[in-house]
């Protein structure tokens, strides 16, 4: 069966978290990686195809390279950022798998999307963080 819920994950410290049903954004949260998981259970429990979309920072190269000019201290934070990330993105693609859901993983994009923007591109009205935007635009039009 095709899916008529899709799911969009922005991992990290914040976790942004989107529903589309039937093509439309439904909902869009920031939650704690616990939080996520416990709606990915919820949400993915057989009685529906669910379809997941993550960012996956484990895409991308090293980004050592681009960090040139950063201090020590800053350039550390970032790559134990960054390392987070990937790990948390890894967990949540093996539940979504064991989960039985059907999952995709993409790049993450190097530019972010406004709230303005997103409203347009949306239809969403309500207020939203930067990572539910990023999230939602993983999912928005599926």
């Amino acid at each position: 069966m095709t899916p008529t819920l899709f799911i969009g994950i922005d991992p990290g410290v914040n976790t942004g978290f989107a529903l589309s049903e039937r093509g439309r954004l439904t909902r869009l949260a920031t939650l704690t990686f616990w939080e996520a998981i416990a709606e990915l259970e919820q949400l993915c429990d057989g009685s529906r195809p669910v379809h997941v979309v993550i960012e996956d920072p484990n895409a991308h190269a090293a980004m050592y390279a681009r960090l040139d000019g950063i201090d020590g201290r800053k350039r550390t934070k970032i790559a134990q950022n960054v390392g987070s990330n990937k790990r948390d993105a890894q967990l949540l693609c093996e539940k979504v798998l064991l989960l039985g859901a059907q999952l995709t993983t993409v790049p993450p994009k190097s530019t972010k999307v406004n709230e303005v923007i997103f409203r347009s591109v949306s239809g969403w009205r309500d207020k939203c963080s930067q990572h539910a935007r990023d999230a939602g635009m993983l999912v928005l039009g599926r």
